[in-house]
C-alpha cells in the first residue's frame, strides 16, 4: 500500500515537474515567434531591402524621391 502510494505520488511530481518545464517555454517561443515576425515586416520591409541591395551594388537609385516619399 505505501509503495503504491510513493509510485502515485512521484508520479505528479513528474507531471508537475513537466508542465513546469513547458510553461515558461511556450510564451517564450511565442514572443521570440512575434520579434522575429515584428523585425521581418516593419525594421527589414521590402523597400528598405531594396534600397539596402541597391547600396550594396553601387546602383544609382532610378526613382529615390518616390523612396524616401513612402518612408
Amino acid at each position: 500500500m505505501l509503495s503504491d502510494s510513493s509510485i502515485f505520488v512521484s508520479s505528479i511530481f513528474r507531471v508537475v515537474n513537466r508542465i513546469l518545464f513547458i510553461v515558461p517555454v511556450v510564451p517564450l517561443l511565442v514572443l521570440l515567434l512575434f520579434f522575429f515576425l515584428i523585425c521581418f515586416f516593419y525594421i527589414i520591409d521590402f523597400e528598405s531591402l531594396v534600397v539596402m541591395v541597391m547600396m550594396k551594388i553601387k546602383v544609382s537609385p532610378f526613382n529615390f524621391s518616390h523612396l524616401t516619399l513612402s518612408f
